[in-house]
């Protein structure tokens, strides 16, 4: 099935091994991260290869769902304990109009639309 989108008969990494880190990791490989630098290739040819093809399998739609729900390769700035703790400490959530306050705010919103997404 990904035989036809590289050019390797046998590439070095799978859709499902995209798809477990896609899982475990919330996002998507980093380029910049020698340790991800692979995956983050198979992905990004495979993605592009994708958007051109009309008849998706069942494998290659999840992926494409997967893609789009952790669209960014970025790591995250923030963690659920920075926010619990600025919570915690300001009796409040960040505010999207304070400038210190609106990256968390907006990993704030990030993390509810994908908890959303998963009920």
């Amino acid at each position: 099935m990904i035989n036809k989108y590289g050019s390797s008969k046998h590439p070095k990494y799978t859709i499902d091994e995209l798809m477990e880190f896609l899982k475990i990791n919330k996002r998507m490989p980093d380029s910049r991260d020698p340790n991800e630098r692979g995956l983050y290739q198979f992905y990004y040819k495979n993605k592009k290869n994708l958007e051109n093809i009309d008849t998706l399998s069942s494998q290659e739609s999840k992926l494409i769902e997967l893609i789009n729900k952790y669209g960014s390769s970025k790591q995250p700035k923030y963690t659920i304990d920075e926010l619990m703790e600025f919570i915690k400490i300001n009796k409040r959530m960040p505010d999207s109009r304070e400038p210190n306050e609106r990256g968390l705010y907006r990993f704030a919103y990030k993390q509810r639309k994908l908890f959303e997404q998963e009920i």
